[in-house]
């Protein structure tokens, strides 16, 4: 008896997304002008995925080894995405009721040509979450696909036209054809075709995900991003991009030949990544784990909480659609660019963590944990600028009066309560001060997270001023 197999979400370093009845998840190829261009010897090839809908399954876990495209002209492939380790994907997130949405995998170089075939490999083994369920089961792909030389399948299937390159085509659509796929004697026979283009260029049908490179050409507004896994494209950024320093979590500062992990949704419109943040990496944690979801279960005496929902992954295989977290004095706590400590849990309801993975006890020990917003975005925190009044250093707790600018939140009035703790962060002039700096200049910009049900910033930075 043959069982029918799911998709919700599929993605670069896992996606994000919902429902929708249609038919198809989506691996999009795009010609990219802007994203590291394209000459005589190369055409350069734009990589999406996506899915489709089906109920009976929370999340399906994959690992995407390489895309490759089948020439005309002798019938060989060749390739234009390759991750030896693998990126892991949920494929039952990318659909909404508007339909299809897009993550950005990369860009790939392929000699010119004309192409009629794509080839995608995959690891062998499955996660198949059952809908309801917080537990996985692992499945192989069937034994009777083709295998490359590590042992791993591959799935070729037919565009409906061929594509040539550099040309008038900008967009390539693979479709993990979800509805398709089945479980047939304890294996998964998977199914892929050729899907749709609908909404490519719409910007907000896009995931925002996570990109490893090395900095190149670096302006004072974009650069480009230089993968391991083949290719480059172009990075935009502006003021409001929050740019950090892995190792401190401080605010960071960019330079050439840096190894950065940019967190941004890709424009097809402007053929850039639009960066939402960018953390310079310091190269001692480039296997550590990480996982995003929603925030649940929080002990702070224990140091532990739940992760559920978990919808994007890195370096691990989730056992199910929850991870276990705890962690130590050590760990980082960030929001929006500053350091914050780990009271901020239970100010959001998402999290990225990083750390070490323990498979036995499905936990992550995290070295570094960002507050989230829904959506994925580090987000902008509150901002606001007035007098300082009420000043209580015993209680960590002031009025800021006659506001003068505000930002990312609309007070109740002319006034705002501020509160804060260890971890937040007194300047005056770039220099860092006490709190007794409060009693000492007659205004401040107060940054952090706002409570609309009593008034209140949680500050995790303050500077002070005379005027």
């Amino acid at each position: 008896m043959t069982t029918a197999l799911i998709g919700r979400r599929m993605t670069m370093r896992t996606l994000l997304g919902s429902l929708l009845l249609v038919s198809a998840g989506i691996l999009s190829l795009l010609g990219c002008g802007g994203g590291g261009g394209s000459s005589a010897a190369s055409a350069t090839l734009g990589l999406y995925l996506t899915d489709s809908f089906r109920s009976d399954y929370d999340h399906v876990w994959m690992t995407l080894h390489k895309v490759e495209l089948r020439s005309t002209a002798n019938g060989a492939f060749v390739t234009s995405f390759d991750s030896p380790t693998g990126e892991i994907f949920d494929a039952k997130r990318l659909r909404d009721v508007s339909g299809e949405r897009f993550s950005f995998l990369g860009v790939g170089e392929v000699p010119p040509g004309t192409y009629d075939a794509i080839r995608v490999t995959l690891a062998n083994e499955v996660v198949l979450v059952p809908t309801g369920s917080t537990n996985g089961q692992t499945y192989n792909f069937a034994a009777s696909l083709p295998r490359d030389g590590n042992g791993r399948p591959m799935i070729t299937f037919n565009l409906t036209a061929p594509i040539t390159l550099p040309g008038a085509v900008s967009h390539c659509v693979i479709d993990f054809d979800l509805q398709n796929f089945a479980i047939v004697n304890g294996e998964v026979v998977p199914s892929l075709k050729h899907g749709s283009e609908n909404g490519i260029d719409d910007s907000s049908r896009h995931e925002i995900e996570d990109y490893d490179g090395v900095v190149r050409n670096l302006t004072a507004s974009s650069f480009t991003l230089d993968r391991e896994e083949g290719g480059a494209f172009q990075v935009l950024y502006d003021a409001n991009t929050v740019i950090y320093d892995e190792s401190t979590g401080a605010s960071g500062t960019l330079a050439n030949n840096q190894r950065v992990e940019v967190r941004g949704k890709f424009d097809v419109n402007q053929n850039a990544l639009l960066a939402d943040s960018i953390k310079i990496e310091d190269g001692n944690s480039d296997e550590l784990a990480e996982a995003e979801g929603a925030i649940d279960n929080v002990n702070l005496e224990a140091n532990t909480m739940l992760l559920v929902d978990v919808h994007e992954v890195e370096h691990f295989v989730p056992q199910g659609s929850t991870v276990n977290v705890t962690w130590t004095e050590a760990t980082i706590f960030r929001r929006s660019g500053d350091v914050v400590d780990e009271t901020w849990l239970n100010l959001f309801n998402f999290a990225e963590v990083k750390g070490t993975y323990d498979s036995n006890t499905n936990t992550i020990l995290a070295t570094r944990i960002t507050l989230e917003d829904e959506n994925g975005e580090e987000g902008e925190d509150a901002e606001a600028k007035g007098s300082i009044t009420q000043v209580d250093l015993n209680e960590n707790t002031m009025v800021l009066t006659n506001l003068t600018e505000v930002e990312h939140f609309t007070p109740q009035g002319d006034q705002v309560n501020v509160v804060w703790n260890e971890s937040t962060v007194f300047e005056r002039s770039g220099e860092t001060v006490t709190e007794n700096a409060l009693l000492q200049y007659p205004f401040a910009e107060v940054k952090g997270h706002y409570d609309s049900k009593n008034n209140t910033i949680t500050a995790s930075r303050i500077k002070v001023d005379d005027d």
